[in-house]
């Protein structure tokens, strides 16, 4: 979904943030305010240590990325 946007050039899956993060050339850093490990704390502080823009989004109340694959889950098993 977060790839669909115009303004998103590409969206990157991590296994480990804070070590996948210094092998992607990027200039903008975007994460969940919930998204506050001690993986993306190092993440982020790799970004202002090198000059990448950080923006942290808050939370859509009743919105989640668990709500919206239940949602589909849901669908596909009343559609069997």
């Amino acid at each position: 979904m977060v790839k669909s946007i115009k303004l998103v050039d590409d969206v990157k899956i991590y296994n480990d943030v804070d070590l996948d993060i210094k092998q992607i050339e990027f200039d903008v850093w975007v994460n969940g305010c919930d998204q506050n490990h001690t993986g993306f704390q190092k993440a982020t502080e790799y970004c202002k240590q090198n000059n990448k823009e950080v923006f942290v989004m808050d939370r859509t109340e009743g919105i989640s990325s668990t709500y919206i694959k239940n949602m589909i889950e849901d669908l596909e098993n009343n559609n069997k």
